[in-house]
């Protein structure tokens, strides 16, 4: 049985490594297991270093992508890695999430026959805007098993019209990695990631700050949005701090609009560039709470008990918010009004909340059902 695991960009790195660890523990000498990295994230601290401290031991295949437009990502992603699949002939191959490197291995996948494992599959944010909405419904549309992580998933792969007995519930596997790791983090020094990682040299002796995340391009596209986010931290100088950390894309458009020079002055932010996985939750760990538009960090902030904004108009995984048991707020994208949003963060009372399956143990999950299917 040969299996070829796909990954792409950093949530991938994350959601695989447990994917195949959960390979070989079987010890299973049937089974062979090929990984193929796309290269959608090129970023060292972005693809490398999490494959590294994910104990992800060998990369059989690197497509070496790199950035484009959507389409044209696509595109020459399909036609590199059919390549892989002409060579390999692999009796599954399992995607993860919603990127373009899902989505464009998906398509080549079946063009040539081939069975389609899709985790996290069914997750929706009714917004047809955004591509990784669009890979969602053309990777569940042709998936032969769909792994879901929620019962929300479920439902809304039912309103698609997916036969029920390719639908598996098993789980979120990003928690498995989580779980893995959290201890790990919770050991780390404060100090030490926020040196390790500055963008200029700033205060680090913090105690108590928030922790803030942006990447989305409806967000940092936006000179508006930046502007007053940044007017949003000045007016906190005085009463909180921050640690911002910059996505490329982010950082890029605040040098393109003249924002940054005003950014650095500000005493109460601490700027890291992007950290590795466990440096990330070991700063959840030690926050008081999010300001952020990314979709994993809702899970692990969620499982973990830590209150988040979310600034974003929708989201795919409403389990982590208050109103159905999370710990977040979804607030939108006026950033006029953040204030407000920001004090509804700081008067949450949160508790760890965990959903069915949510558990660790979802890889393993995943890997018995393949069995059952082979």
């Amino acid at each position: 049985m040969k299996i070829i695991s796909v990954i792409g960009t950093r949530p991938n790195i994350i959601k695989v490594a447990p994917f195949l660890n959960a390979i070989k523990n079987l010890n299973n000498q049937n089974i062979v297991s090929i990984l193929v990295h796309t290269g959608q994230h090129y970023d060292e601290n972005l693809s490398n270093n999490n494959i590294k401290v994910l104990e992800i031991n060998k990369i059989d295949y690197s497509l070496n992508i790199g950035s484009d437009t959507n389409a044209n990502q696509i595109a020459k992603t399909i036609l590199s890695f059919d390549d892989v699949l002409i060579n390999e002939k692999p009796d599954w191959v399992v995607v993860f999430g919603d990127v373009n490197a899902t989505v464009a291995c998906a398509i080549a996948t079946k063009c040539r026959g081939i069975k389609l494992v899709h985790v996290e599959a069914g997750i929706r944010s009714f917004d047809n805007n955004m591509q990784e909405e669009m890979n969602r419904i053309l990777c569940d549309s042709i998936a032969d098993v769909l792994i879901a992580p929620d019962e929300f998933a479920v439902e809304n792969l039912i309103k698609q019209g997916i036969p029920q007995d390719k639908i598996k519930m098993l789980g979120n596997i990003m928690i498995d990695s989580l779980d893995r790791h959290i201890e790990q983090a919770k050991l780390m020094d404060l100090y030490n990631i926020l040196h390790n990682n500055k963008v200029t040299e700033t205060n680090l002796n913090i105690k108590n700050f928030y922790l803030i995340t942006l990447h989305r391009d409806t967000n940092v596209d936006s000179l508006e949005f930046l502007k007053l986010f940044i007017e949003f931290l000045k007016n906190h100088v005085s009463r909180d701090t921050f640690v911002w950390i910059m996505h490329p894309r982010t950082q890029k458009n605040l040098h393109k609009f003249d924002l940054w020079n005003e950014l650095l002055q500000l005493k109460n932010v601490c700027l890291l560039n992007p950290v590795s996985y466990i440096e990330m939750l070991a700063l959840q760990t030690k926050t008081l709470g999010i300001i952020t538009d990314s979709g994993g960090i809702q899970e692990e902030a969620c499982v973990l008990g830590i209150p988040f904004l979310l600034l974003r108009e929708n989201t795919e995984r409403p389990l982590t918010l208050i109103k159905n048991g999370g710990t977040g707020i979804l607030f939108g994208t006026d950033v006029s009004e953040i204030q407000n949003g920001f004090e509804k963060l700081k008067k949450s009372r949160v508790t760890p909340f965990r959903p069915t399956f949510w558990d660790g143990k979802t890889a393993v999950r995943i890997v018995e059902s393949l069995f059952a299917h082979f």
